[in-house]
């Protein structure tokens, strides 16, 4: 299949923004799109399905030499990208699909990142995609496996970011955006954290900080879910937190969004060809998940040791964590 972009303002990665400083994870917990060439040469792209663009690093093309033209000043996109340039026309494979540019080169954050660029969602949406979040790894095949016939089917939201339809206990229709991009876990609605958070007052939690360049810094409560329902979908053992103002204006009739970690408790097929989802949650207990603590070097990070709010055994400020809406 054949892509041709036209050269045109783009929103990239906008709830992805939290990967990255002060976030959860270990580093590098990306998932890289497979078999990515850029002009003949081969590149290491992420694949963000919070995305609706593929893009290029600034870093990225000046390390493979790539030539673009650039603005006198970069381009604000979204309230987290900015663009300082466009590429010449170049030929970009995602497997065995041929994008065609010219691609806009994303201003990035952090020269810690050895990747080369981004894969957006609507790019390679046309395609049977198996997620494996626990190897942050993503096969192409050609049909559904047949096993996946008898897991939780939802359909998927005609939109140019990943998103999945779902059915509220209140009979309305809600929208889950899924986020490759972003590490965490659960991020609810307002309405959703509510449920939970009246169902759940004595889950284990923390305190973070959101801020940005166009936010103002917000306190979230992010907290242990030993289990998650929205709609039909269940999970367990999982981080979650109240959404923000920008997640909640991503799209009409949000209901929360799925991180990385969300993608790791569940088996997860995309049949972007037909319009479906297939998820099969997984049972417990899951893998670790770490923060990065300010008490610690930049570089490193704990897995996260969680406790109630107002215990009086804890070193005040200890546990208080800021996570930058920006990401390298």
């Amino acid at each position: 299949m054949i892509t041709i972009r036209a050269q045109v303002s783009i929103g990239l990665g906008l709830l992805a923004a939290l990967l990255g400083a002060g976030c959860t994870n270990t580093p590098q917990e990306r998932v890289i799109y497979p078999g990515t060439s850029l002009n003949g040469q081969p590149v290491r792209m992420i694949l963000d399905t919070g995305a609706p663009e593929t893009g290029l690093f600034k870093a990225g093309a000046e390390r493979i030499g790539l030539k673009y033209a650039e603005f006198d000043r970069p381009v604000r996109l979204t309230s987290t990208h900015a663009s300082v340039g466009y590429t010449a026309p170049t030929e970009l494979f995602a497997g065995a699909q041929r994008l065609v540019g010219p691609f806009p080169v994303l201003e990035w954050g952090d020269d810690r990142v050895t990747e080369d660029g981004l894969i957006g969602w609507s790019d390679i949406r046309n395609n049977i995609l198996v997620f494996d979040g626990e190897k942050h790894t993503i096969t192409a095949v050609d049909a559904v496996p047949a096993e996946a016939q008898t897991w939780l089917k939802l359909k998927v939201h005609p939109a140019n970011v990943l998103q999945l339809e779902i059915q509220l206990a209140n009979g309305s229709t809600g929208v889950l955006l899924v986020d490759t991009g972003w590490q965490g876990g659960v991020a609810l609605s307002n309405a959703q954290w509510k449920i939970w958070r009246n169902n759940r007052p004595f889950a284990r939690s923390d305190q973070l900080t959101i801020t940005g360049p166009s936010i103002a810094e917000t306190e979230r409560t992010e907290a242990w879910a030993d289990v998650l329902r929205i709609g039909p979908l269940t999970l367990t053992d999982l981080p979650v937190r109240e959404a923000v103002e920008v997640e909640l204006d991503l799209t009409q009739d949000f209901a929360g969004s799925l991180g990385l970690y969300a993608i790791k408790r569940m088996d997860f097929i995309v049949d972007g060809i037909n319009g479906y989802a297939y998820l099969r949650p997984k049972n417990p207990p899951g893998p670790p998940y770490y923060i990065r603590r300010p008490s610690v070097a930049d570089n490193q990070y704990v897995p996260q040791d969680w406790v109630v709010l107002g215990d009086a055994r804890l070193v005040p400020g200890l546990l208080r964590r800021t996570v930058p809406w920006a990401r390298p």
